[in-house]
């Protein structure tokens, strides 16, 4: 059986060995995500229908829900009998569980659990490697053209997510010394998230340490008029 792989930090994709999946309409590439993030976990139809359509599911979202498993299930296993039961979208009485063997969030994560311990060992070039890779999963906005309600929940999770991955870095790059490297990216990043303040007090850091006094107070000044917000109060760290 085909390896399937999927990504979901930019487009929702998906391959089964070498081959890209066809997905389908949106709202079926939407239930491909949602079942990829929960990979190997059976999720009820009522939960699957409460995160696509949300409280206002119309009266057709079950037999809507049928329809795209069963496209899903073709894309997935092409060559499969009509009567043969799937091996990787496995219908389990009261709902649906997605075989994955590899998902781009879970490597996300992978990389920063494992720059986390290098960190604790005092192995900081280590731990910037893997922040490295981590970041380099993102291929874009995570869920791009998926509307619904899960998906707008967990593209706001994850987009937190890479801000926490970015501040991580950020610091072990200073303790460094590589500020001279990190004074560009986070020019780039305080102009895209100009409310986060944390992005905006290392860059004041970093232009600091790069000999740029004069620049080091101008980021805080060009956002004066904003209303200014902290990091989320789930970025509290374990």
């Amino acid at each position: 059986m085909s390896l399937v792989r999927v990504a979901l930090l930019g487009p929702v994709r998906g391959w089964s060995g070498e081959r890209e999946l066809e997905l389908g309409a949106p709202m079926q590439r939407a239930l491909f995500g949602l079942l990829a993030v929960n990979a190997g976990r059976m999720v009820a139809r009522a939960e699957l229908i409460s995160a696509l359509w949300g409280d206002q599911a119309p009266a057709s979202a079950e037999g809507s829900l049928h329809t795209y498993v069963a496209g899903l299930r073709r894309t997935l296993e092409p060559d499969r009998t009509h009567r043969a039961p799937s091996t990787v979208l496995i219908s389990t009485g009261t709902g649906y569980l997605l075989t994955v063997d590899e998902l781009d969030i879970t490597g996300f994560e992978g990389n920063r659990e494992r720059s986390r311990q290098f960190k604790a060992d005092g192995r900081r070039a280590e731990a910037v490697t893997e922040l490295d890779k981590a970041l380099a999963l993102w291929r874009g906005t995570p869920f791009d053209g998926v509307a619904c309600p899960y998906a707008e929940r967990e593209r706001a999770r994850l987009q937190e997510l890479r801000l926490q991955v970015v501040d991580e870095r950020a610091e072990l790059m200073l303790a460094l010394g590589r500020h001279h490297d990190l004074a560009a990216e986070l020019g780039a990043l305080v102009r895209e998230h100009p409310l986060f303040e944390r992005l905006r007090a290392l860059l004041m850091i970093t232009l600091y340490r790069c000999g740029r006094q004069a620049d080091a107070w101008r980021p805080t000044r060009r956002h004066a008029g904003c209303s200014r917000r902290s990091w989320p109060s789930s970025r509290r760290r374990s």
